[in-house]
C-alpha cells in the first residue's frame, strides 16, 4: 500500500512564542545613569520568522497581543518584514511583556532584568489557535521559553507539536535555556516528555550541560540526547567554534565559523538568526545547505542591533560565498 501523500504546504514556517518591548542603554550606559533608552521589539520566536523570511522562505508567527500601541508596534514590526501575521491573536485583556537591556563592555556583562508576569501571551490557550493554519506549513517551530511562560503555553506548545504532526508537518525546538523562568531541572522535567515528539532539537552546547547534566563533546551530547528521546536531528551550537548536527543513522554534519569572522555588535538574537538560516537551508536543499545559511545568518546578525537579523538574502548569499563588504544595493 502507498504511503500518504504529504500535502502541499502554503507556508515554510510557522513559529509560536512570546514577542515583549525592549528597552535598552545606549552607549554602554548603565541604567542608573540613562536617560535615554532605546525603544524595539524582541522574541525568539518571531525573531526566527523575521530572518527567515528576509532570505526568501514564507513565514507566519503566532502569539497573544494586547490591543493597545505596544501590541500594535509588535504587530506592525514583525508584518513589515514579510511575516504572515494573520492568525495572532488580539485581547483587550492583560498586558505586553517588556525587557531591559544594561549593556555592558568587558569585563561587566550585559545584563537582562524582564517585566513580564501577565503578559498577554503568556495566557494563550490551544483553543485559540487555528491548527489547520500550523498544519499548512512545512515547519513548526517554538522554544523552551514559552512553555517555561505559563501551564496555559505548555499545553498550547504540546497541542501545536500534537497537530503539527497530524498535518505531517516537522516541529523544531530550540533549547533558548532562560535561567530567570525556570530552573535547570524545572525545564529537563517538562521539556524531556517534548523531546521524542520532536524532529528537530537545537541546544546550546552550555545549555546542555547545565539543564541535562550532559558533558563530553558536542557530538558525544548529541549521541546522549538521541539515544534517551530518539529525536530525529540534533543541533548543538558551540558558541564562537561552530556547531554540529547529528541524524538518527549516526551521521554528523559540522560547521566552524572560522570562515565567517565577526565583530559584534550585538550578540543578542545570534542563536535565533543561526535556526532560521538552518531551517531556511535545509527546506531550500539539505543539512549542508541549513549550517551554511545558519552560521553566515547568524554572523551577519552580530553586525546589527535589536534582535531582529534584517539581512537581505543577495547579503547572506554573499557572505557564504566569501565576498563579505562587496555588495552596494
Amino acid at each position: 500500500m502507498a504511503s500518504p501523500k504529504t500535502p502541499d504546504k502554503k507556508l515554510d514556517i510557522i513559529s509560536l512564542g512570546e514577542t515583549m518591548i525592549r528597552h535598552y542603554t545606549r552607549h554602554f550606559e548603565r541604567i542608573e545613569q540613562s536617560r535615554d533608552l532605546g525603544f524595539s521589539i524582541a522574541g525568539a520566536e518571531s525573531n526566527v520568522a523575521v530572518a527567515a523570511a528576509r532570505v526568501g522562505l514564507k513565514t507566519g508567527w503566532i502569539s497573544k497581543l494586547v490591543e493597545n500601541p505596544l501590541g500594535e508596534k509588535i504587530h506592525r514590526e514583525i508584518e513589515q518584514n514579510g511575516v504572515d501575521m494573520s492568525r495572532v491573536v488580539w485581547t483587550d485583556k492583560g498586558r505586553v511583556g517588556t525587557f531591559y537591556i544594561e549593556f555592558g563592555s568587558t569585563p561587566r556583562p550585559t545584563k537582562v532584568i524582564y517585566d513580564r508576569e501577565g503578559s498577554a501571551a503568556s495566557t494563550l490557550k490551544p483553543e485559540e489557535v487555528d491548527w489547520d493554519y500550523v498544519r499548512s506549513a512545512k515547519w513548526f517551530h517554538t522554544t523552551g521559553i514559552t512553555p517555561a511562560l505559563s501551564k496555559a503555553c505548555l499545553d498550547t506548545v504540546r497541542v501545536g507539536i500534537e497537530e503539527a504532526h497530524r498535518g505531517k508537518t516537522s516541529v523544531s525546538l530550540d533549547l533558548n535555556y532562560r535561567s530567570k523562568l525556570w530552573s535547570p531541572s524545572k525545564c529537563k522535567k517538562t521539556l524531556s516528555p517534548l523531546l521524542p515528539k520532536v524532529d528537530l532539537f537545537i541546544a546550546g552546547f552550555e545549555d546542555l550541560i547545565q539543564v541535562f547534566g550532559i558533558r563530553g563533546t558536542a557530538k558525544s551530547q548529541a549521541k546522549e540526547i538521541q539515544e534517551e528521546f530518539g529525536v530525529s536531528k540534533v543541533l548543538v551550537t558551540c558558541g564562537a567554534e561552530g556547531a554540529i548536527l547529528r541524524e538518527s543513522n549516526g551521521e554528523i554534519h559540522e560547521i566552524s565559523f572560522e570562515r565567517f569572522p565577526v565583530k559584534s555588535i550585538d550578540r543578542i538574537g545570534t542563536g535565533d538568526a543561526f535556526a532560521a538560516g538552518f531551517l531556511a537551508g535545509m527546506i531550500e536543499r539539505d543539512i549542508e545547505l541549513g549550517l551554511l545559511y545558519g552560521a553566515g545568518l547568524c554572523a551577519l546578525k552580530y553586525s546589527i542591533p535589536g534582535d531582529h537579523a534584517l539581512v537581505y538574502r543577495d547579503e547572506l548569499l554573499a557572505v557564504i560565498e566569501g565576498k563579505q563588504g562587496s555588495l552596494y544595493r
